[in-house]
């Protein structure tokens, strides 16, 4: 993407992004992204499963720490194994 730039600072991940439109993205992806916005508008439309990040003249810059999103994944790969454990259960 040529509206997309990432570096790592220590344990944090910054991710500066110019007026993007991203599909496909969950509600819980998104909520992520939207409180760690730190410049910028961040958009859900549910109806599309699309994130639409609106910045204007400024970079969206977005703060991740590594720890952070690694309990994101932990969060949502436990999530998952729990339905898969109830689907199982009632199948």
């Amino acid at each position: 993407m040529a509206n997309l730039y990432m570096e790592r600072l220590n344990d944090y991940w910054i991710i500066h992004m110019k007026d993007a439109r991203l599909n496909g993205v969950s509600v819980e992806l998104a909520d992520f992204i939207k409180r760690s916005a730190k410049q910028g508008r961040v958009r859900y439309v549910p109806e599309y499963e699309a994130l639409s990040i609106e910045s204007e003249e400024e970079l969206l810059s977005v703060s991740l720490s590594v720890v952070d999103i690694k309990d994101w994944l932990w969060k949502k790969e436990n999530r998952l194994a729990r339905v898969c454990r109830i689907m199982q259960q009632k199948y």
